[in-house]
This record gives C-alpha cells, structure tokens and sequence, in this order.
C-alpha cells in the first residue's frame, strides 16, 4: 500500500520534471513531484465534471501508464534516474557521507515522519470525526461515476460543488490499492500529512537557499507544533492537501521572482494555484495574499514603481502564472460561486461584538484551545517575536509582509471573509511561525564572531531543537481525540454485516445530535452506513447543506425531532413509519436512544448484537402507531 501510495503522488509530478527539465535539490523535487501528482489529476478531474467524461478502470491503468512512460524514457537516455540528477555527478553519496546527508537528510525525516503520523493513527478503524464521513462518501461517489459529477446523486440530491482534489486523489489511490474508501481516506491521509512538512522544507529552500533552515522547519512542523498533525482527530484531509499545495506555490512564486529558469517555475506555479484553488478554497485565498505581498515588497523595497510593475519580467511572470491558473479552473470557480454565492460575504466585526453571537457560543475560548495546547501557544510566541527580530530582512520581508495580513484575517474582530472563520487561519498558524522561527535558530550561525561562539550557538540550538521534539513527540503521539472518534473496530464489524445482509434500499434510524451552523451530526458508525455501505440514512452526512433550503430545513427538523427520541413513544414509531425507515441502529456510545430503552418494542426485531452494536428490523406493516 505505501508503494502504491507514492506511485500516485510521484508518477506524474516526475514525468513533469523529466520533461520540463525542473532543477532544484532532491528532497525540494521530491516535495513537489508530490505537488504535481496532486494538482494535476485534479485538472483532469475538472474535465469530467465539464464535459461528462468518465474513466474506467483500463481508462485510469492507460494514463497512469503513459505517465510512467513520460518518466522513465529519459533513464535509458540519459543513463541516469531524473530525480537523483540534482545530486552533483562529481561526487558519489556512497564515498561523500557529507553528500548523502544533505540530499537524503529531508527524505529521511519525512520517512520518520510518515512512520509517526501512523503511529499517532494506530488506534483509529475509521478516520475521525464529522468531515471524515462526507471525504469518505465523495470518494465512495468518484469511484462509482468515474470522475467529478455534477451532483451528489444518488446518495443526496444536491449539486457538488465542494472542493475535490484530495478526494480524486484518495479515489485514485483506492482504485490501484484495493481499498474500500474510508480506508483510502485514513491510509493516503497520513501521507499528506507528512507532505505537508516535507512541502515546509521546499518553502525554506525557496526564501533562504539554506538547508539548515529549511530542515528546521520542517522538523518543527512535523514534530513540535500540534498543528497539523491534530489534523487527524478532525479528518481535515482536504485543509491538509490545499495548504500542501499552497506552500509549493509560495516557494513556485519566489521560483519566479528570483529563478533563472522562469518558464518551468511559472507552470509549476500556474499548476499550483489551480491545484489549490479546486482542492481548498481558503488556501487559493492564502496563495493570492502572498502574491499581493510580493508585489508589496518589491514597491516598497523600490525596486520597482507601481506603474512599472509590468516591466519588472519576475512580477509580470507571477502574475501571468496566477491568471492562468486561475483561468484553467474559472469554470469551476463560476459553478461554485453560483451555487453557493450566499455563503460568500465581506464584512467586518468589530470590537464591541460579542463573539458568541457571530460566530457560536465559547468561540474566543475556542480559538486559544486551537492555539494549544502550552507547547502550541509557547511556539506561537516565539514565532511573533521572530517576526518582529528577523522577518523583515530582505530575503524574508514578503514572508513578514503576508504574515501580517495572515494574522489579521485570523484575528475574531476586523474584516471577515466568509464562509473562512478566524480559526481557519489559527489552526495553519504552524506555517509562518515554523518557517520564522527556523530563521531565527539559524541566524546566530551565520554571525561573524569567535570560534567559541559559534560552538555556542550551534550547541544551544541543537539542545533547544532537542528539547522541543522530545517535547512534541511525546505530547502529540496520542494526538487523537476520543471525543471525536465516533466509530470503533467493532462497529466496522457491523457495517460489513449491513452491506452483506440488507438490501440496496435499507433505510435506517440512528442516533443523532446537534453539530454546528444550523447542523446536526451522528454520534456513532451509525453515520458511517452511507458512505461505507452505500445504504440511506435518514440524516446524510452534511453534504446536505449543498441541497435547496427547504430541504435542507427539512432535514434539520427531523433530526431535530429524533434527537429527543429516548424510548419507544408513540412519536418514535411515527416517526419510523412516517419516513419509511426499515432498520434501526444503536452503537455502543451513549446516544439518547439505547437497546435497553427499546426492550419489548413492538414491530422492531434485532437481527445483529455484537459488541455493543444492536441493528433492529422494522416491521412497518405492524408498528404500532
């Protein structure tokens, strides 16, 4: 499964490397052959939605092999392996130990990485939590249709226009792996996770041209900060894939400004900005900040006037590359803006506002949670003051700059893009403090001083290193939430028994309660039915909200009523008949309604009860009303 894994997120991004002659050292090509494997079956995945193409599986098999064709004709040209080609052929990494550590250092730690997400994720059956569910049933869709459809039909009858990168690439990986899709989402999940450090390594190389830095980073953000690895108790898999992709395109757009080889750095970005804006929309948001903040600086820095930013030939390529990206996916930007225009608001809360009324209840005391726990909140601090004492030096000054309008966007009061919440913003505060705090360990080395001294600084910033990954590593290793686990091993025994033992057009009860934003959830593998078995649940997962109000409201007002639902009433069993639900599941959390309250009910028969889990048939014909 991990080969199969890597053959999705490298197969592409290499044959676009060997064919655009992309430079850069080898884990910096690693990183973003990853990138590209993403972005570009995405652009793929935006053709079908367009033009109703679909693909079967000798179809995908084809593409899949012409890539590796595109990737490998050049080995038995060149004689050499495309990606080990950023290593000098002057020297061999097997006689320079030096060599070897600088290239393979960053592969290394990303292979340590993957290996901890997994651990971190050991205990889990299915992938946590409430955005998990809907991940899974898009997968679940994209397998079934082929590509993107137009809507989320049969499962729930409203439009699709949510963000689909990670989802195509998770369906892609199930396709090869033979998996079933909740396991694809938990497994290539924690790939991306990794990645996303490993994409803070590229960022590094991009600003500083240093190593050291960029090493840094990455270990911070994979092993210190709780962000992101606390990703996987929330299943926010599409954030993780759209902020990956944001990263490379931060370090494709410095590529641009500074490189000497701009025509592969513009495409690579122009891919990355299309990448982003189909995988998550509030990363595309983040990406376009961070071009505003390089055209800031080089008005600022004066080297060049406002009314002479088209001659300057790195701005005018950045721009180009953003347009086009964004051109490639217009499309699909008007589809979204369409179906969802209401959701998208520009306002501003200001200070006197009560937090709880704009937001919900607890929200300010929700955000310093994210910011946590101690270990978070220390880092964030000592990211500030890195900002303050090394962020506006030239080579980091647009990093400093879009910092600022990053912490701004994320503040509670101020201006509100919505539907994006400042919590969006304090939950990626890993990235800019990550890659400012690296420059700040870093520069004491680079001072021209005493030997001593520079023994010194070297020692304090490895023990400081030290302490803090210890300190991560041993905090984070049960990152998982229990709260948001809502499915265990022994429900997942019970979902196979419903998709070997019930019909296609079973339709259940189970427990549900109150979520968030006008939205209710379920609290146990229960919720899990629809995208694991493909059988109707009364409450979908929150796909729902995509649907026409009145039936979204509709929806709600069930839910709402079978929330209360702690015996066998009269209403219950209504409320069974009335919506034509044919079986009725209890799991072993402590949802409202319990096997022991339903003993003796009558038109409900238990057909399974196994570790806690209880699945009764409804006898509709003889429920009593």
């Amino acid at each position: 499964m991990i080969v199969l894994a890597f053959f999705i997120l490298l197969l592409p991004g290499l044959a676009w490397q060997v064919w655009l002659d992309a430079k850069g050292d080898l884990a910096s090509r690693f990183a973003e052959c990853i990138g590209i494997s993403l972005a570009l079956p995405a652009l793929v995945g935006l053709a079908t939605y367009l033009f109703g193409w679909r693909f079967s599986g000798a179809g995908i098999i084809w593409l899949y092999g012409l890539a590796g064709i595109l990737a490998v004709f050049p080995f038995f040209r060149r004689k050499t392996a495309p990606l080990l080609e950023s290593i000098p052929d002057s020297q061999s990494p097997i006689t320079n130990i030096q060599l070897l550590i600088t290239n393979f250092l960053p592969l290394i730690l990303f292979a340590l990485l993957l290996a901890f997400r997994f651990y971190q994720a050991r205990d889990l059956a299915l992938p946590a939590w409430v955005d998990s569910v809907h991940h899974t049933l898009i997968v679940r869709l994209f397998l079934e249709t082929g590509g993107v459809p137009l809507t989320v039909q049969p499962y729930i009858d409203a439009p699709f226009y949510y963000h689909f990168g990670f989802h195509l690439s998770t369906a892609l990986y199930a396709f090869f792996a033979r998996l079933s899709p909740d396991q694809a989402v938990l497994i290539f999940g924690q790939f991306l996770n990794a990645f996303v450090s490993l994409a803070m390594y590229r960022l590094g190389m991009a600003l500083w041209n240093d190593r050291r830095r960029a090493w840094v980073a990455m270990l911070l953000t994979g092993f210190v900060f709780q962000m992101p690895g606390y990703y996987l108790t929330w299943g926010r898999y599409t954030l993780l894939t759209g902020v990956g992709l944001l990263i490379l395109g931060m370090a494709a757009a410095l590529d641009v400004i500074h490189s000497s080889n701009v025509r592969e750095a513009a495409a690579r970005l122009a891919v990355f900005a299309a990448g982003a804006l189909l995988t998550h929309y509030f990363a595309a948001v983040l990406l376009a900040l961070f071009f505003a903040a390089l055209v800031l600086d080089r008005i600022v820095g004066g080297r060049v006037r406002p009314w002479q930013l088209w001659k300057d030939e790195g701005l005018r390529a950045m721009i180009l590359a953003g347009l086009v990206g964004f051109l490639m996916v217009s499309p699909w930007v008007w589809q979204v803006w369409v179906a969802g225009n209401q959701y998208f608001r520009v306002s501003v809360v200001a200070p006197g506002q009560s937090l709880d009324e704009v937001y919900f209840s607890g929200y300010l005391d929700y955000l310093w949670f994210l910011l946590g726990p101690y270990r978070s909140q220390v880092m964030a601090c000592v990211g500030l003051a890195a900002l303050v004492l090394v962020g506006w030096r030239k080579k980091t000054r647009p990093f400093a700059v879009w910092t600022v309008a990053f912490v701004i966007l994320s503040l509670p009061w101020g201006i509100r893009l919505a539907p994006f919440r400042p919590d969006y913003g304090v939950i990626m505060v890993f990235l800019p403090a990550g890659m400012l705090i690296a420059d700040a360990f870093v520069t004491p080395l680079d001072a021209q001083s005493h030997a001593w001294f520079r023994w010194l600084a070297r020692g304090t910033l490895a023990a400081a290193l030290f302490s803090l990954l210890v300190w991560g590593v041993r905090e984070t290793k049960d990152v998982v939430n229990p709260v948001t686990v809502l499915a265990h091993a022994e429900e997942v025994n019970a979902l196979g028994w419903i998709e070997a033992h019930t019909s296609e057009d079973a339709n259940f009860f189970i427990n549900v309660t109150y979520w968030q934003a006008g939205a209710y959830r379920g609290v146990d593998g229960g919720w899990w039915i629809m995208p694991v078995t493909g059988r109707r649940t009364f409450l979908p997962p929150v796909l729902y909200g995509f649907d026409a109000r009145e039936d979204v409201l509709a929806i709600n007002a069930l839910a709402e009523r079978a929330a209360q639902f702690a015996d066998c009433s009269a209403d219950f069993r209504a409320f069974l008949h009335e919506n034509t639900l044919t079986y009725v599941y209890l799991g072993p959390s402590q949802g409202p309604l319990r096997p022991e309250t339903l003993a003796g009910c009558a038109g409900l028969n238990v057909v399974y009860q196994l570790d806690g889990v209880t699945i009764y048939a409804v006898d509709l014909a003889h429920l009593e009303p």
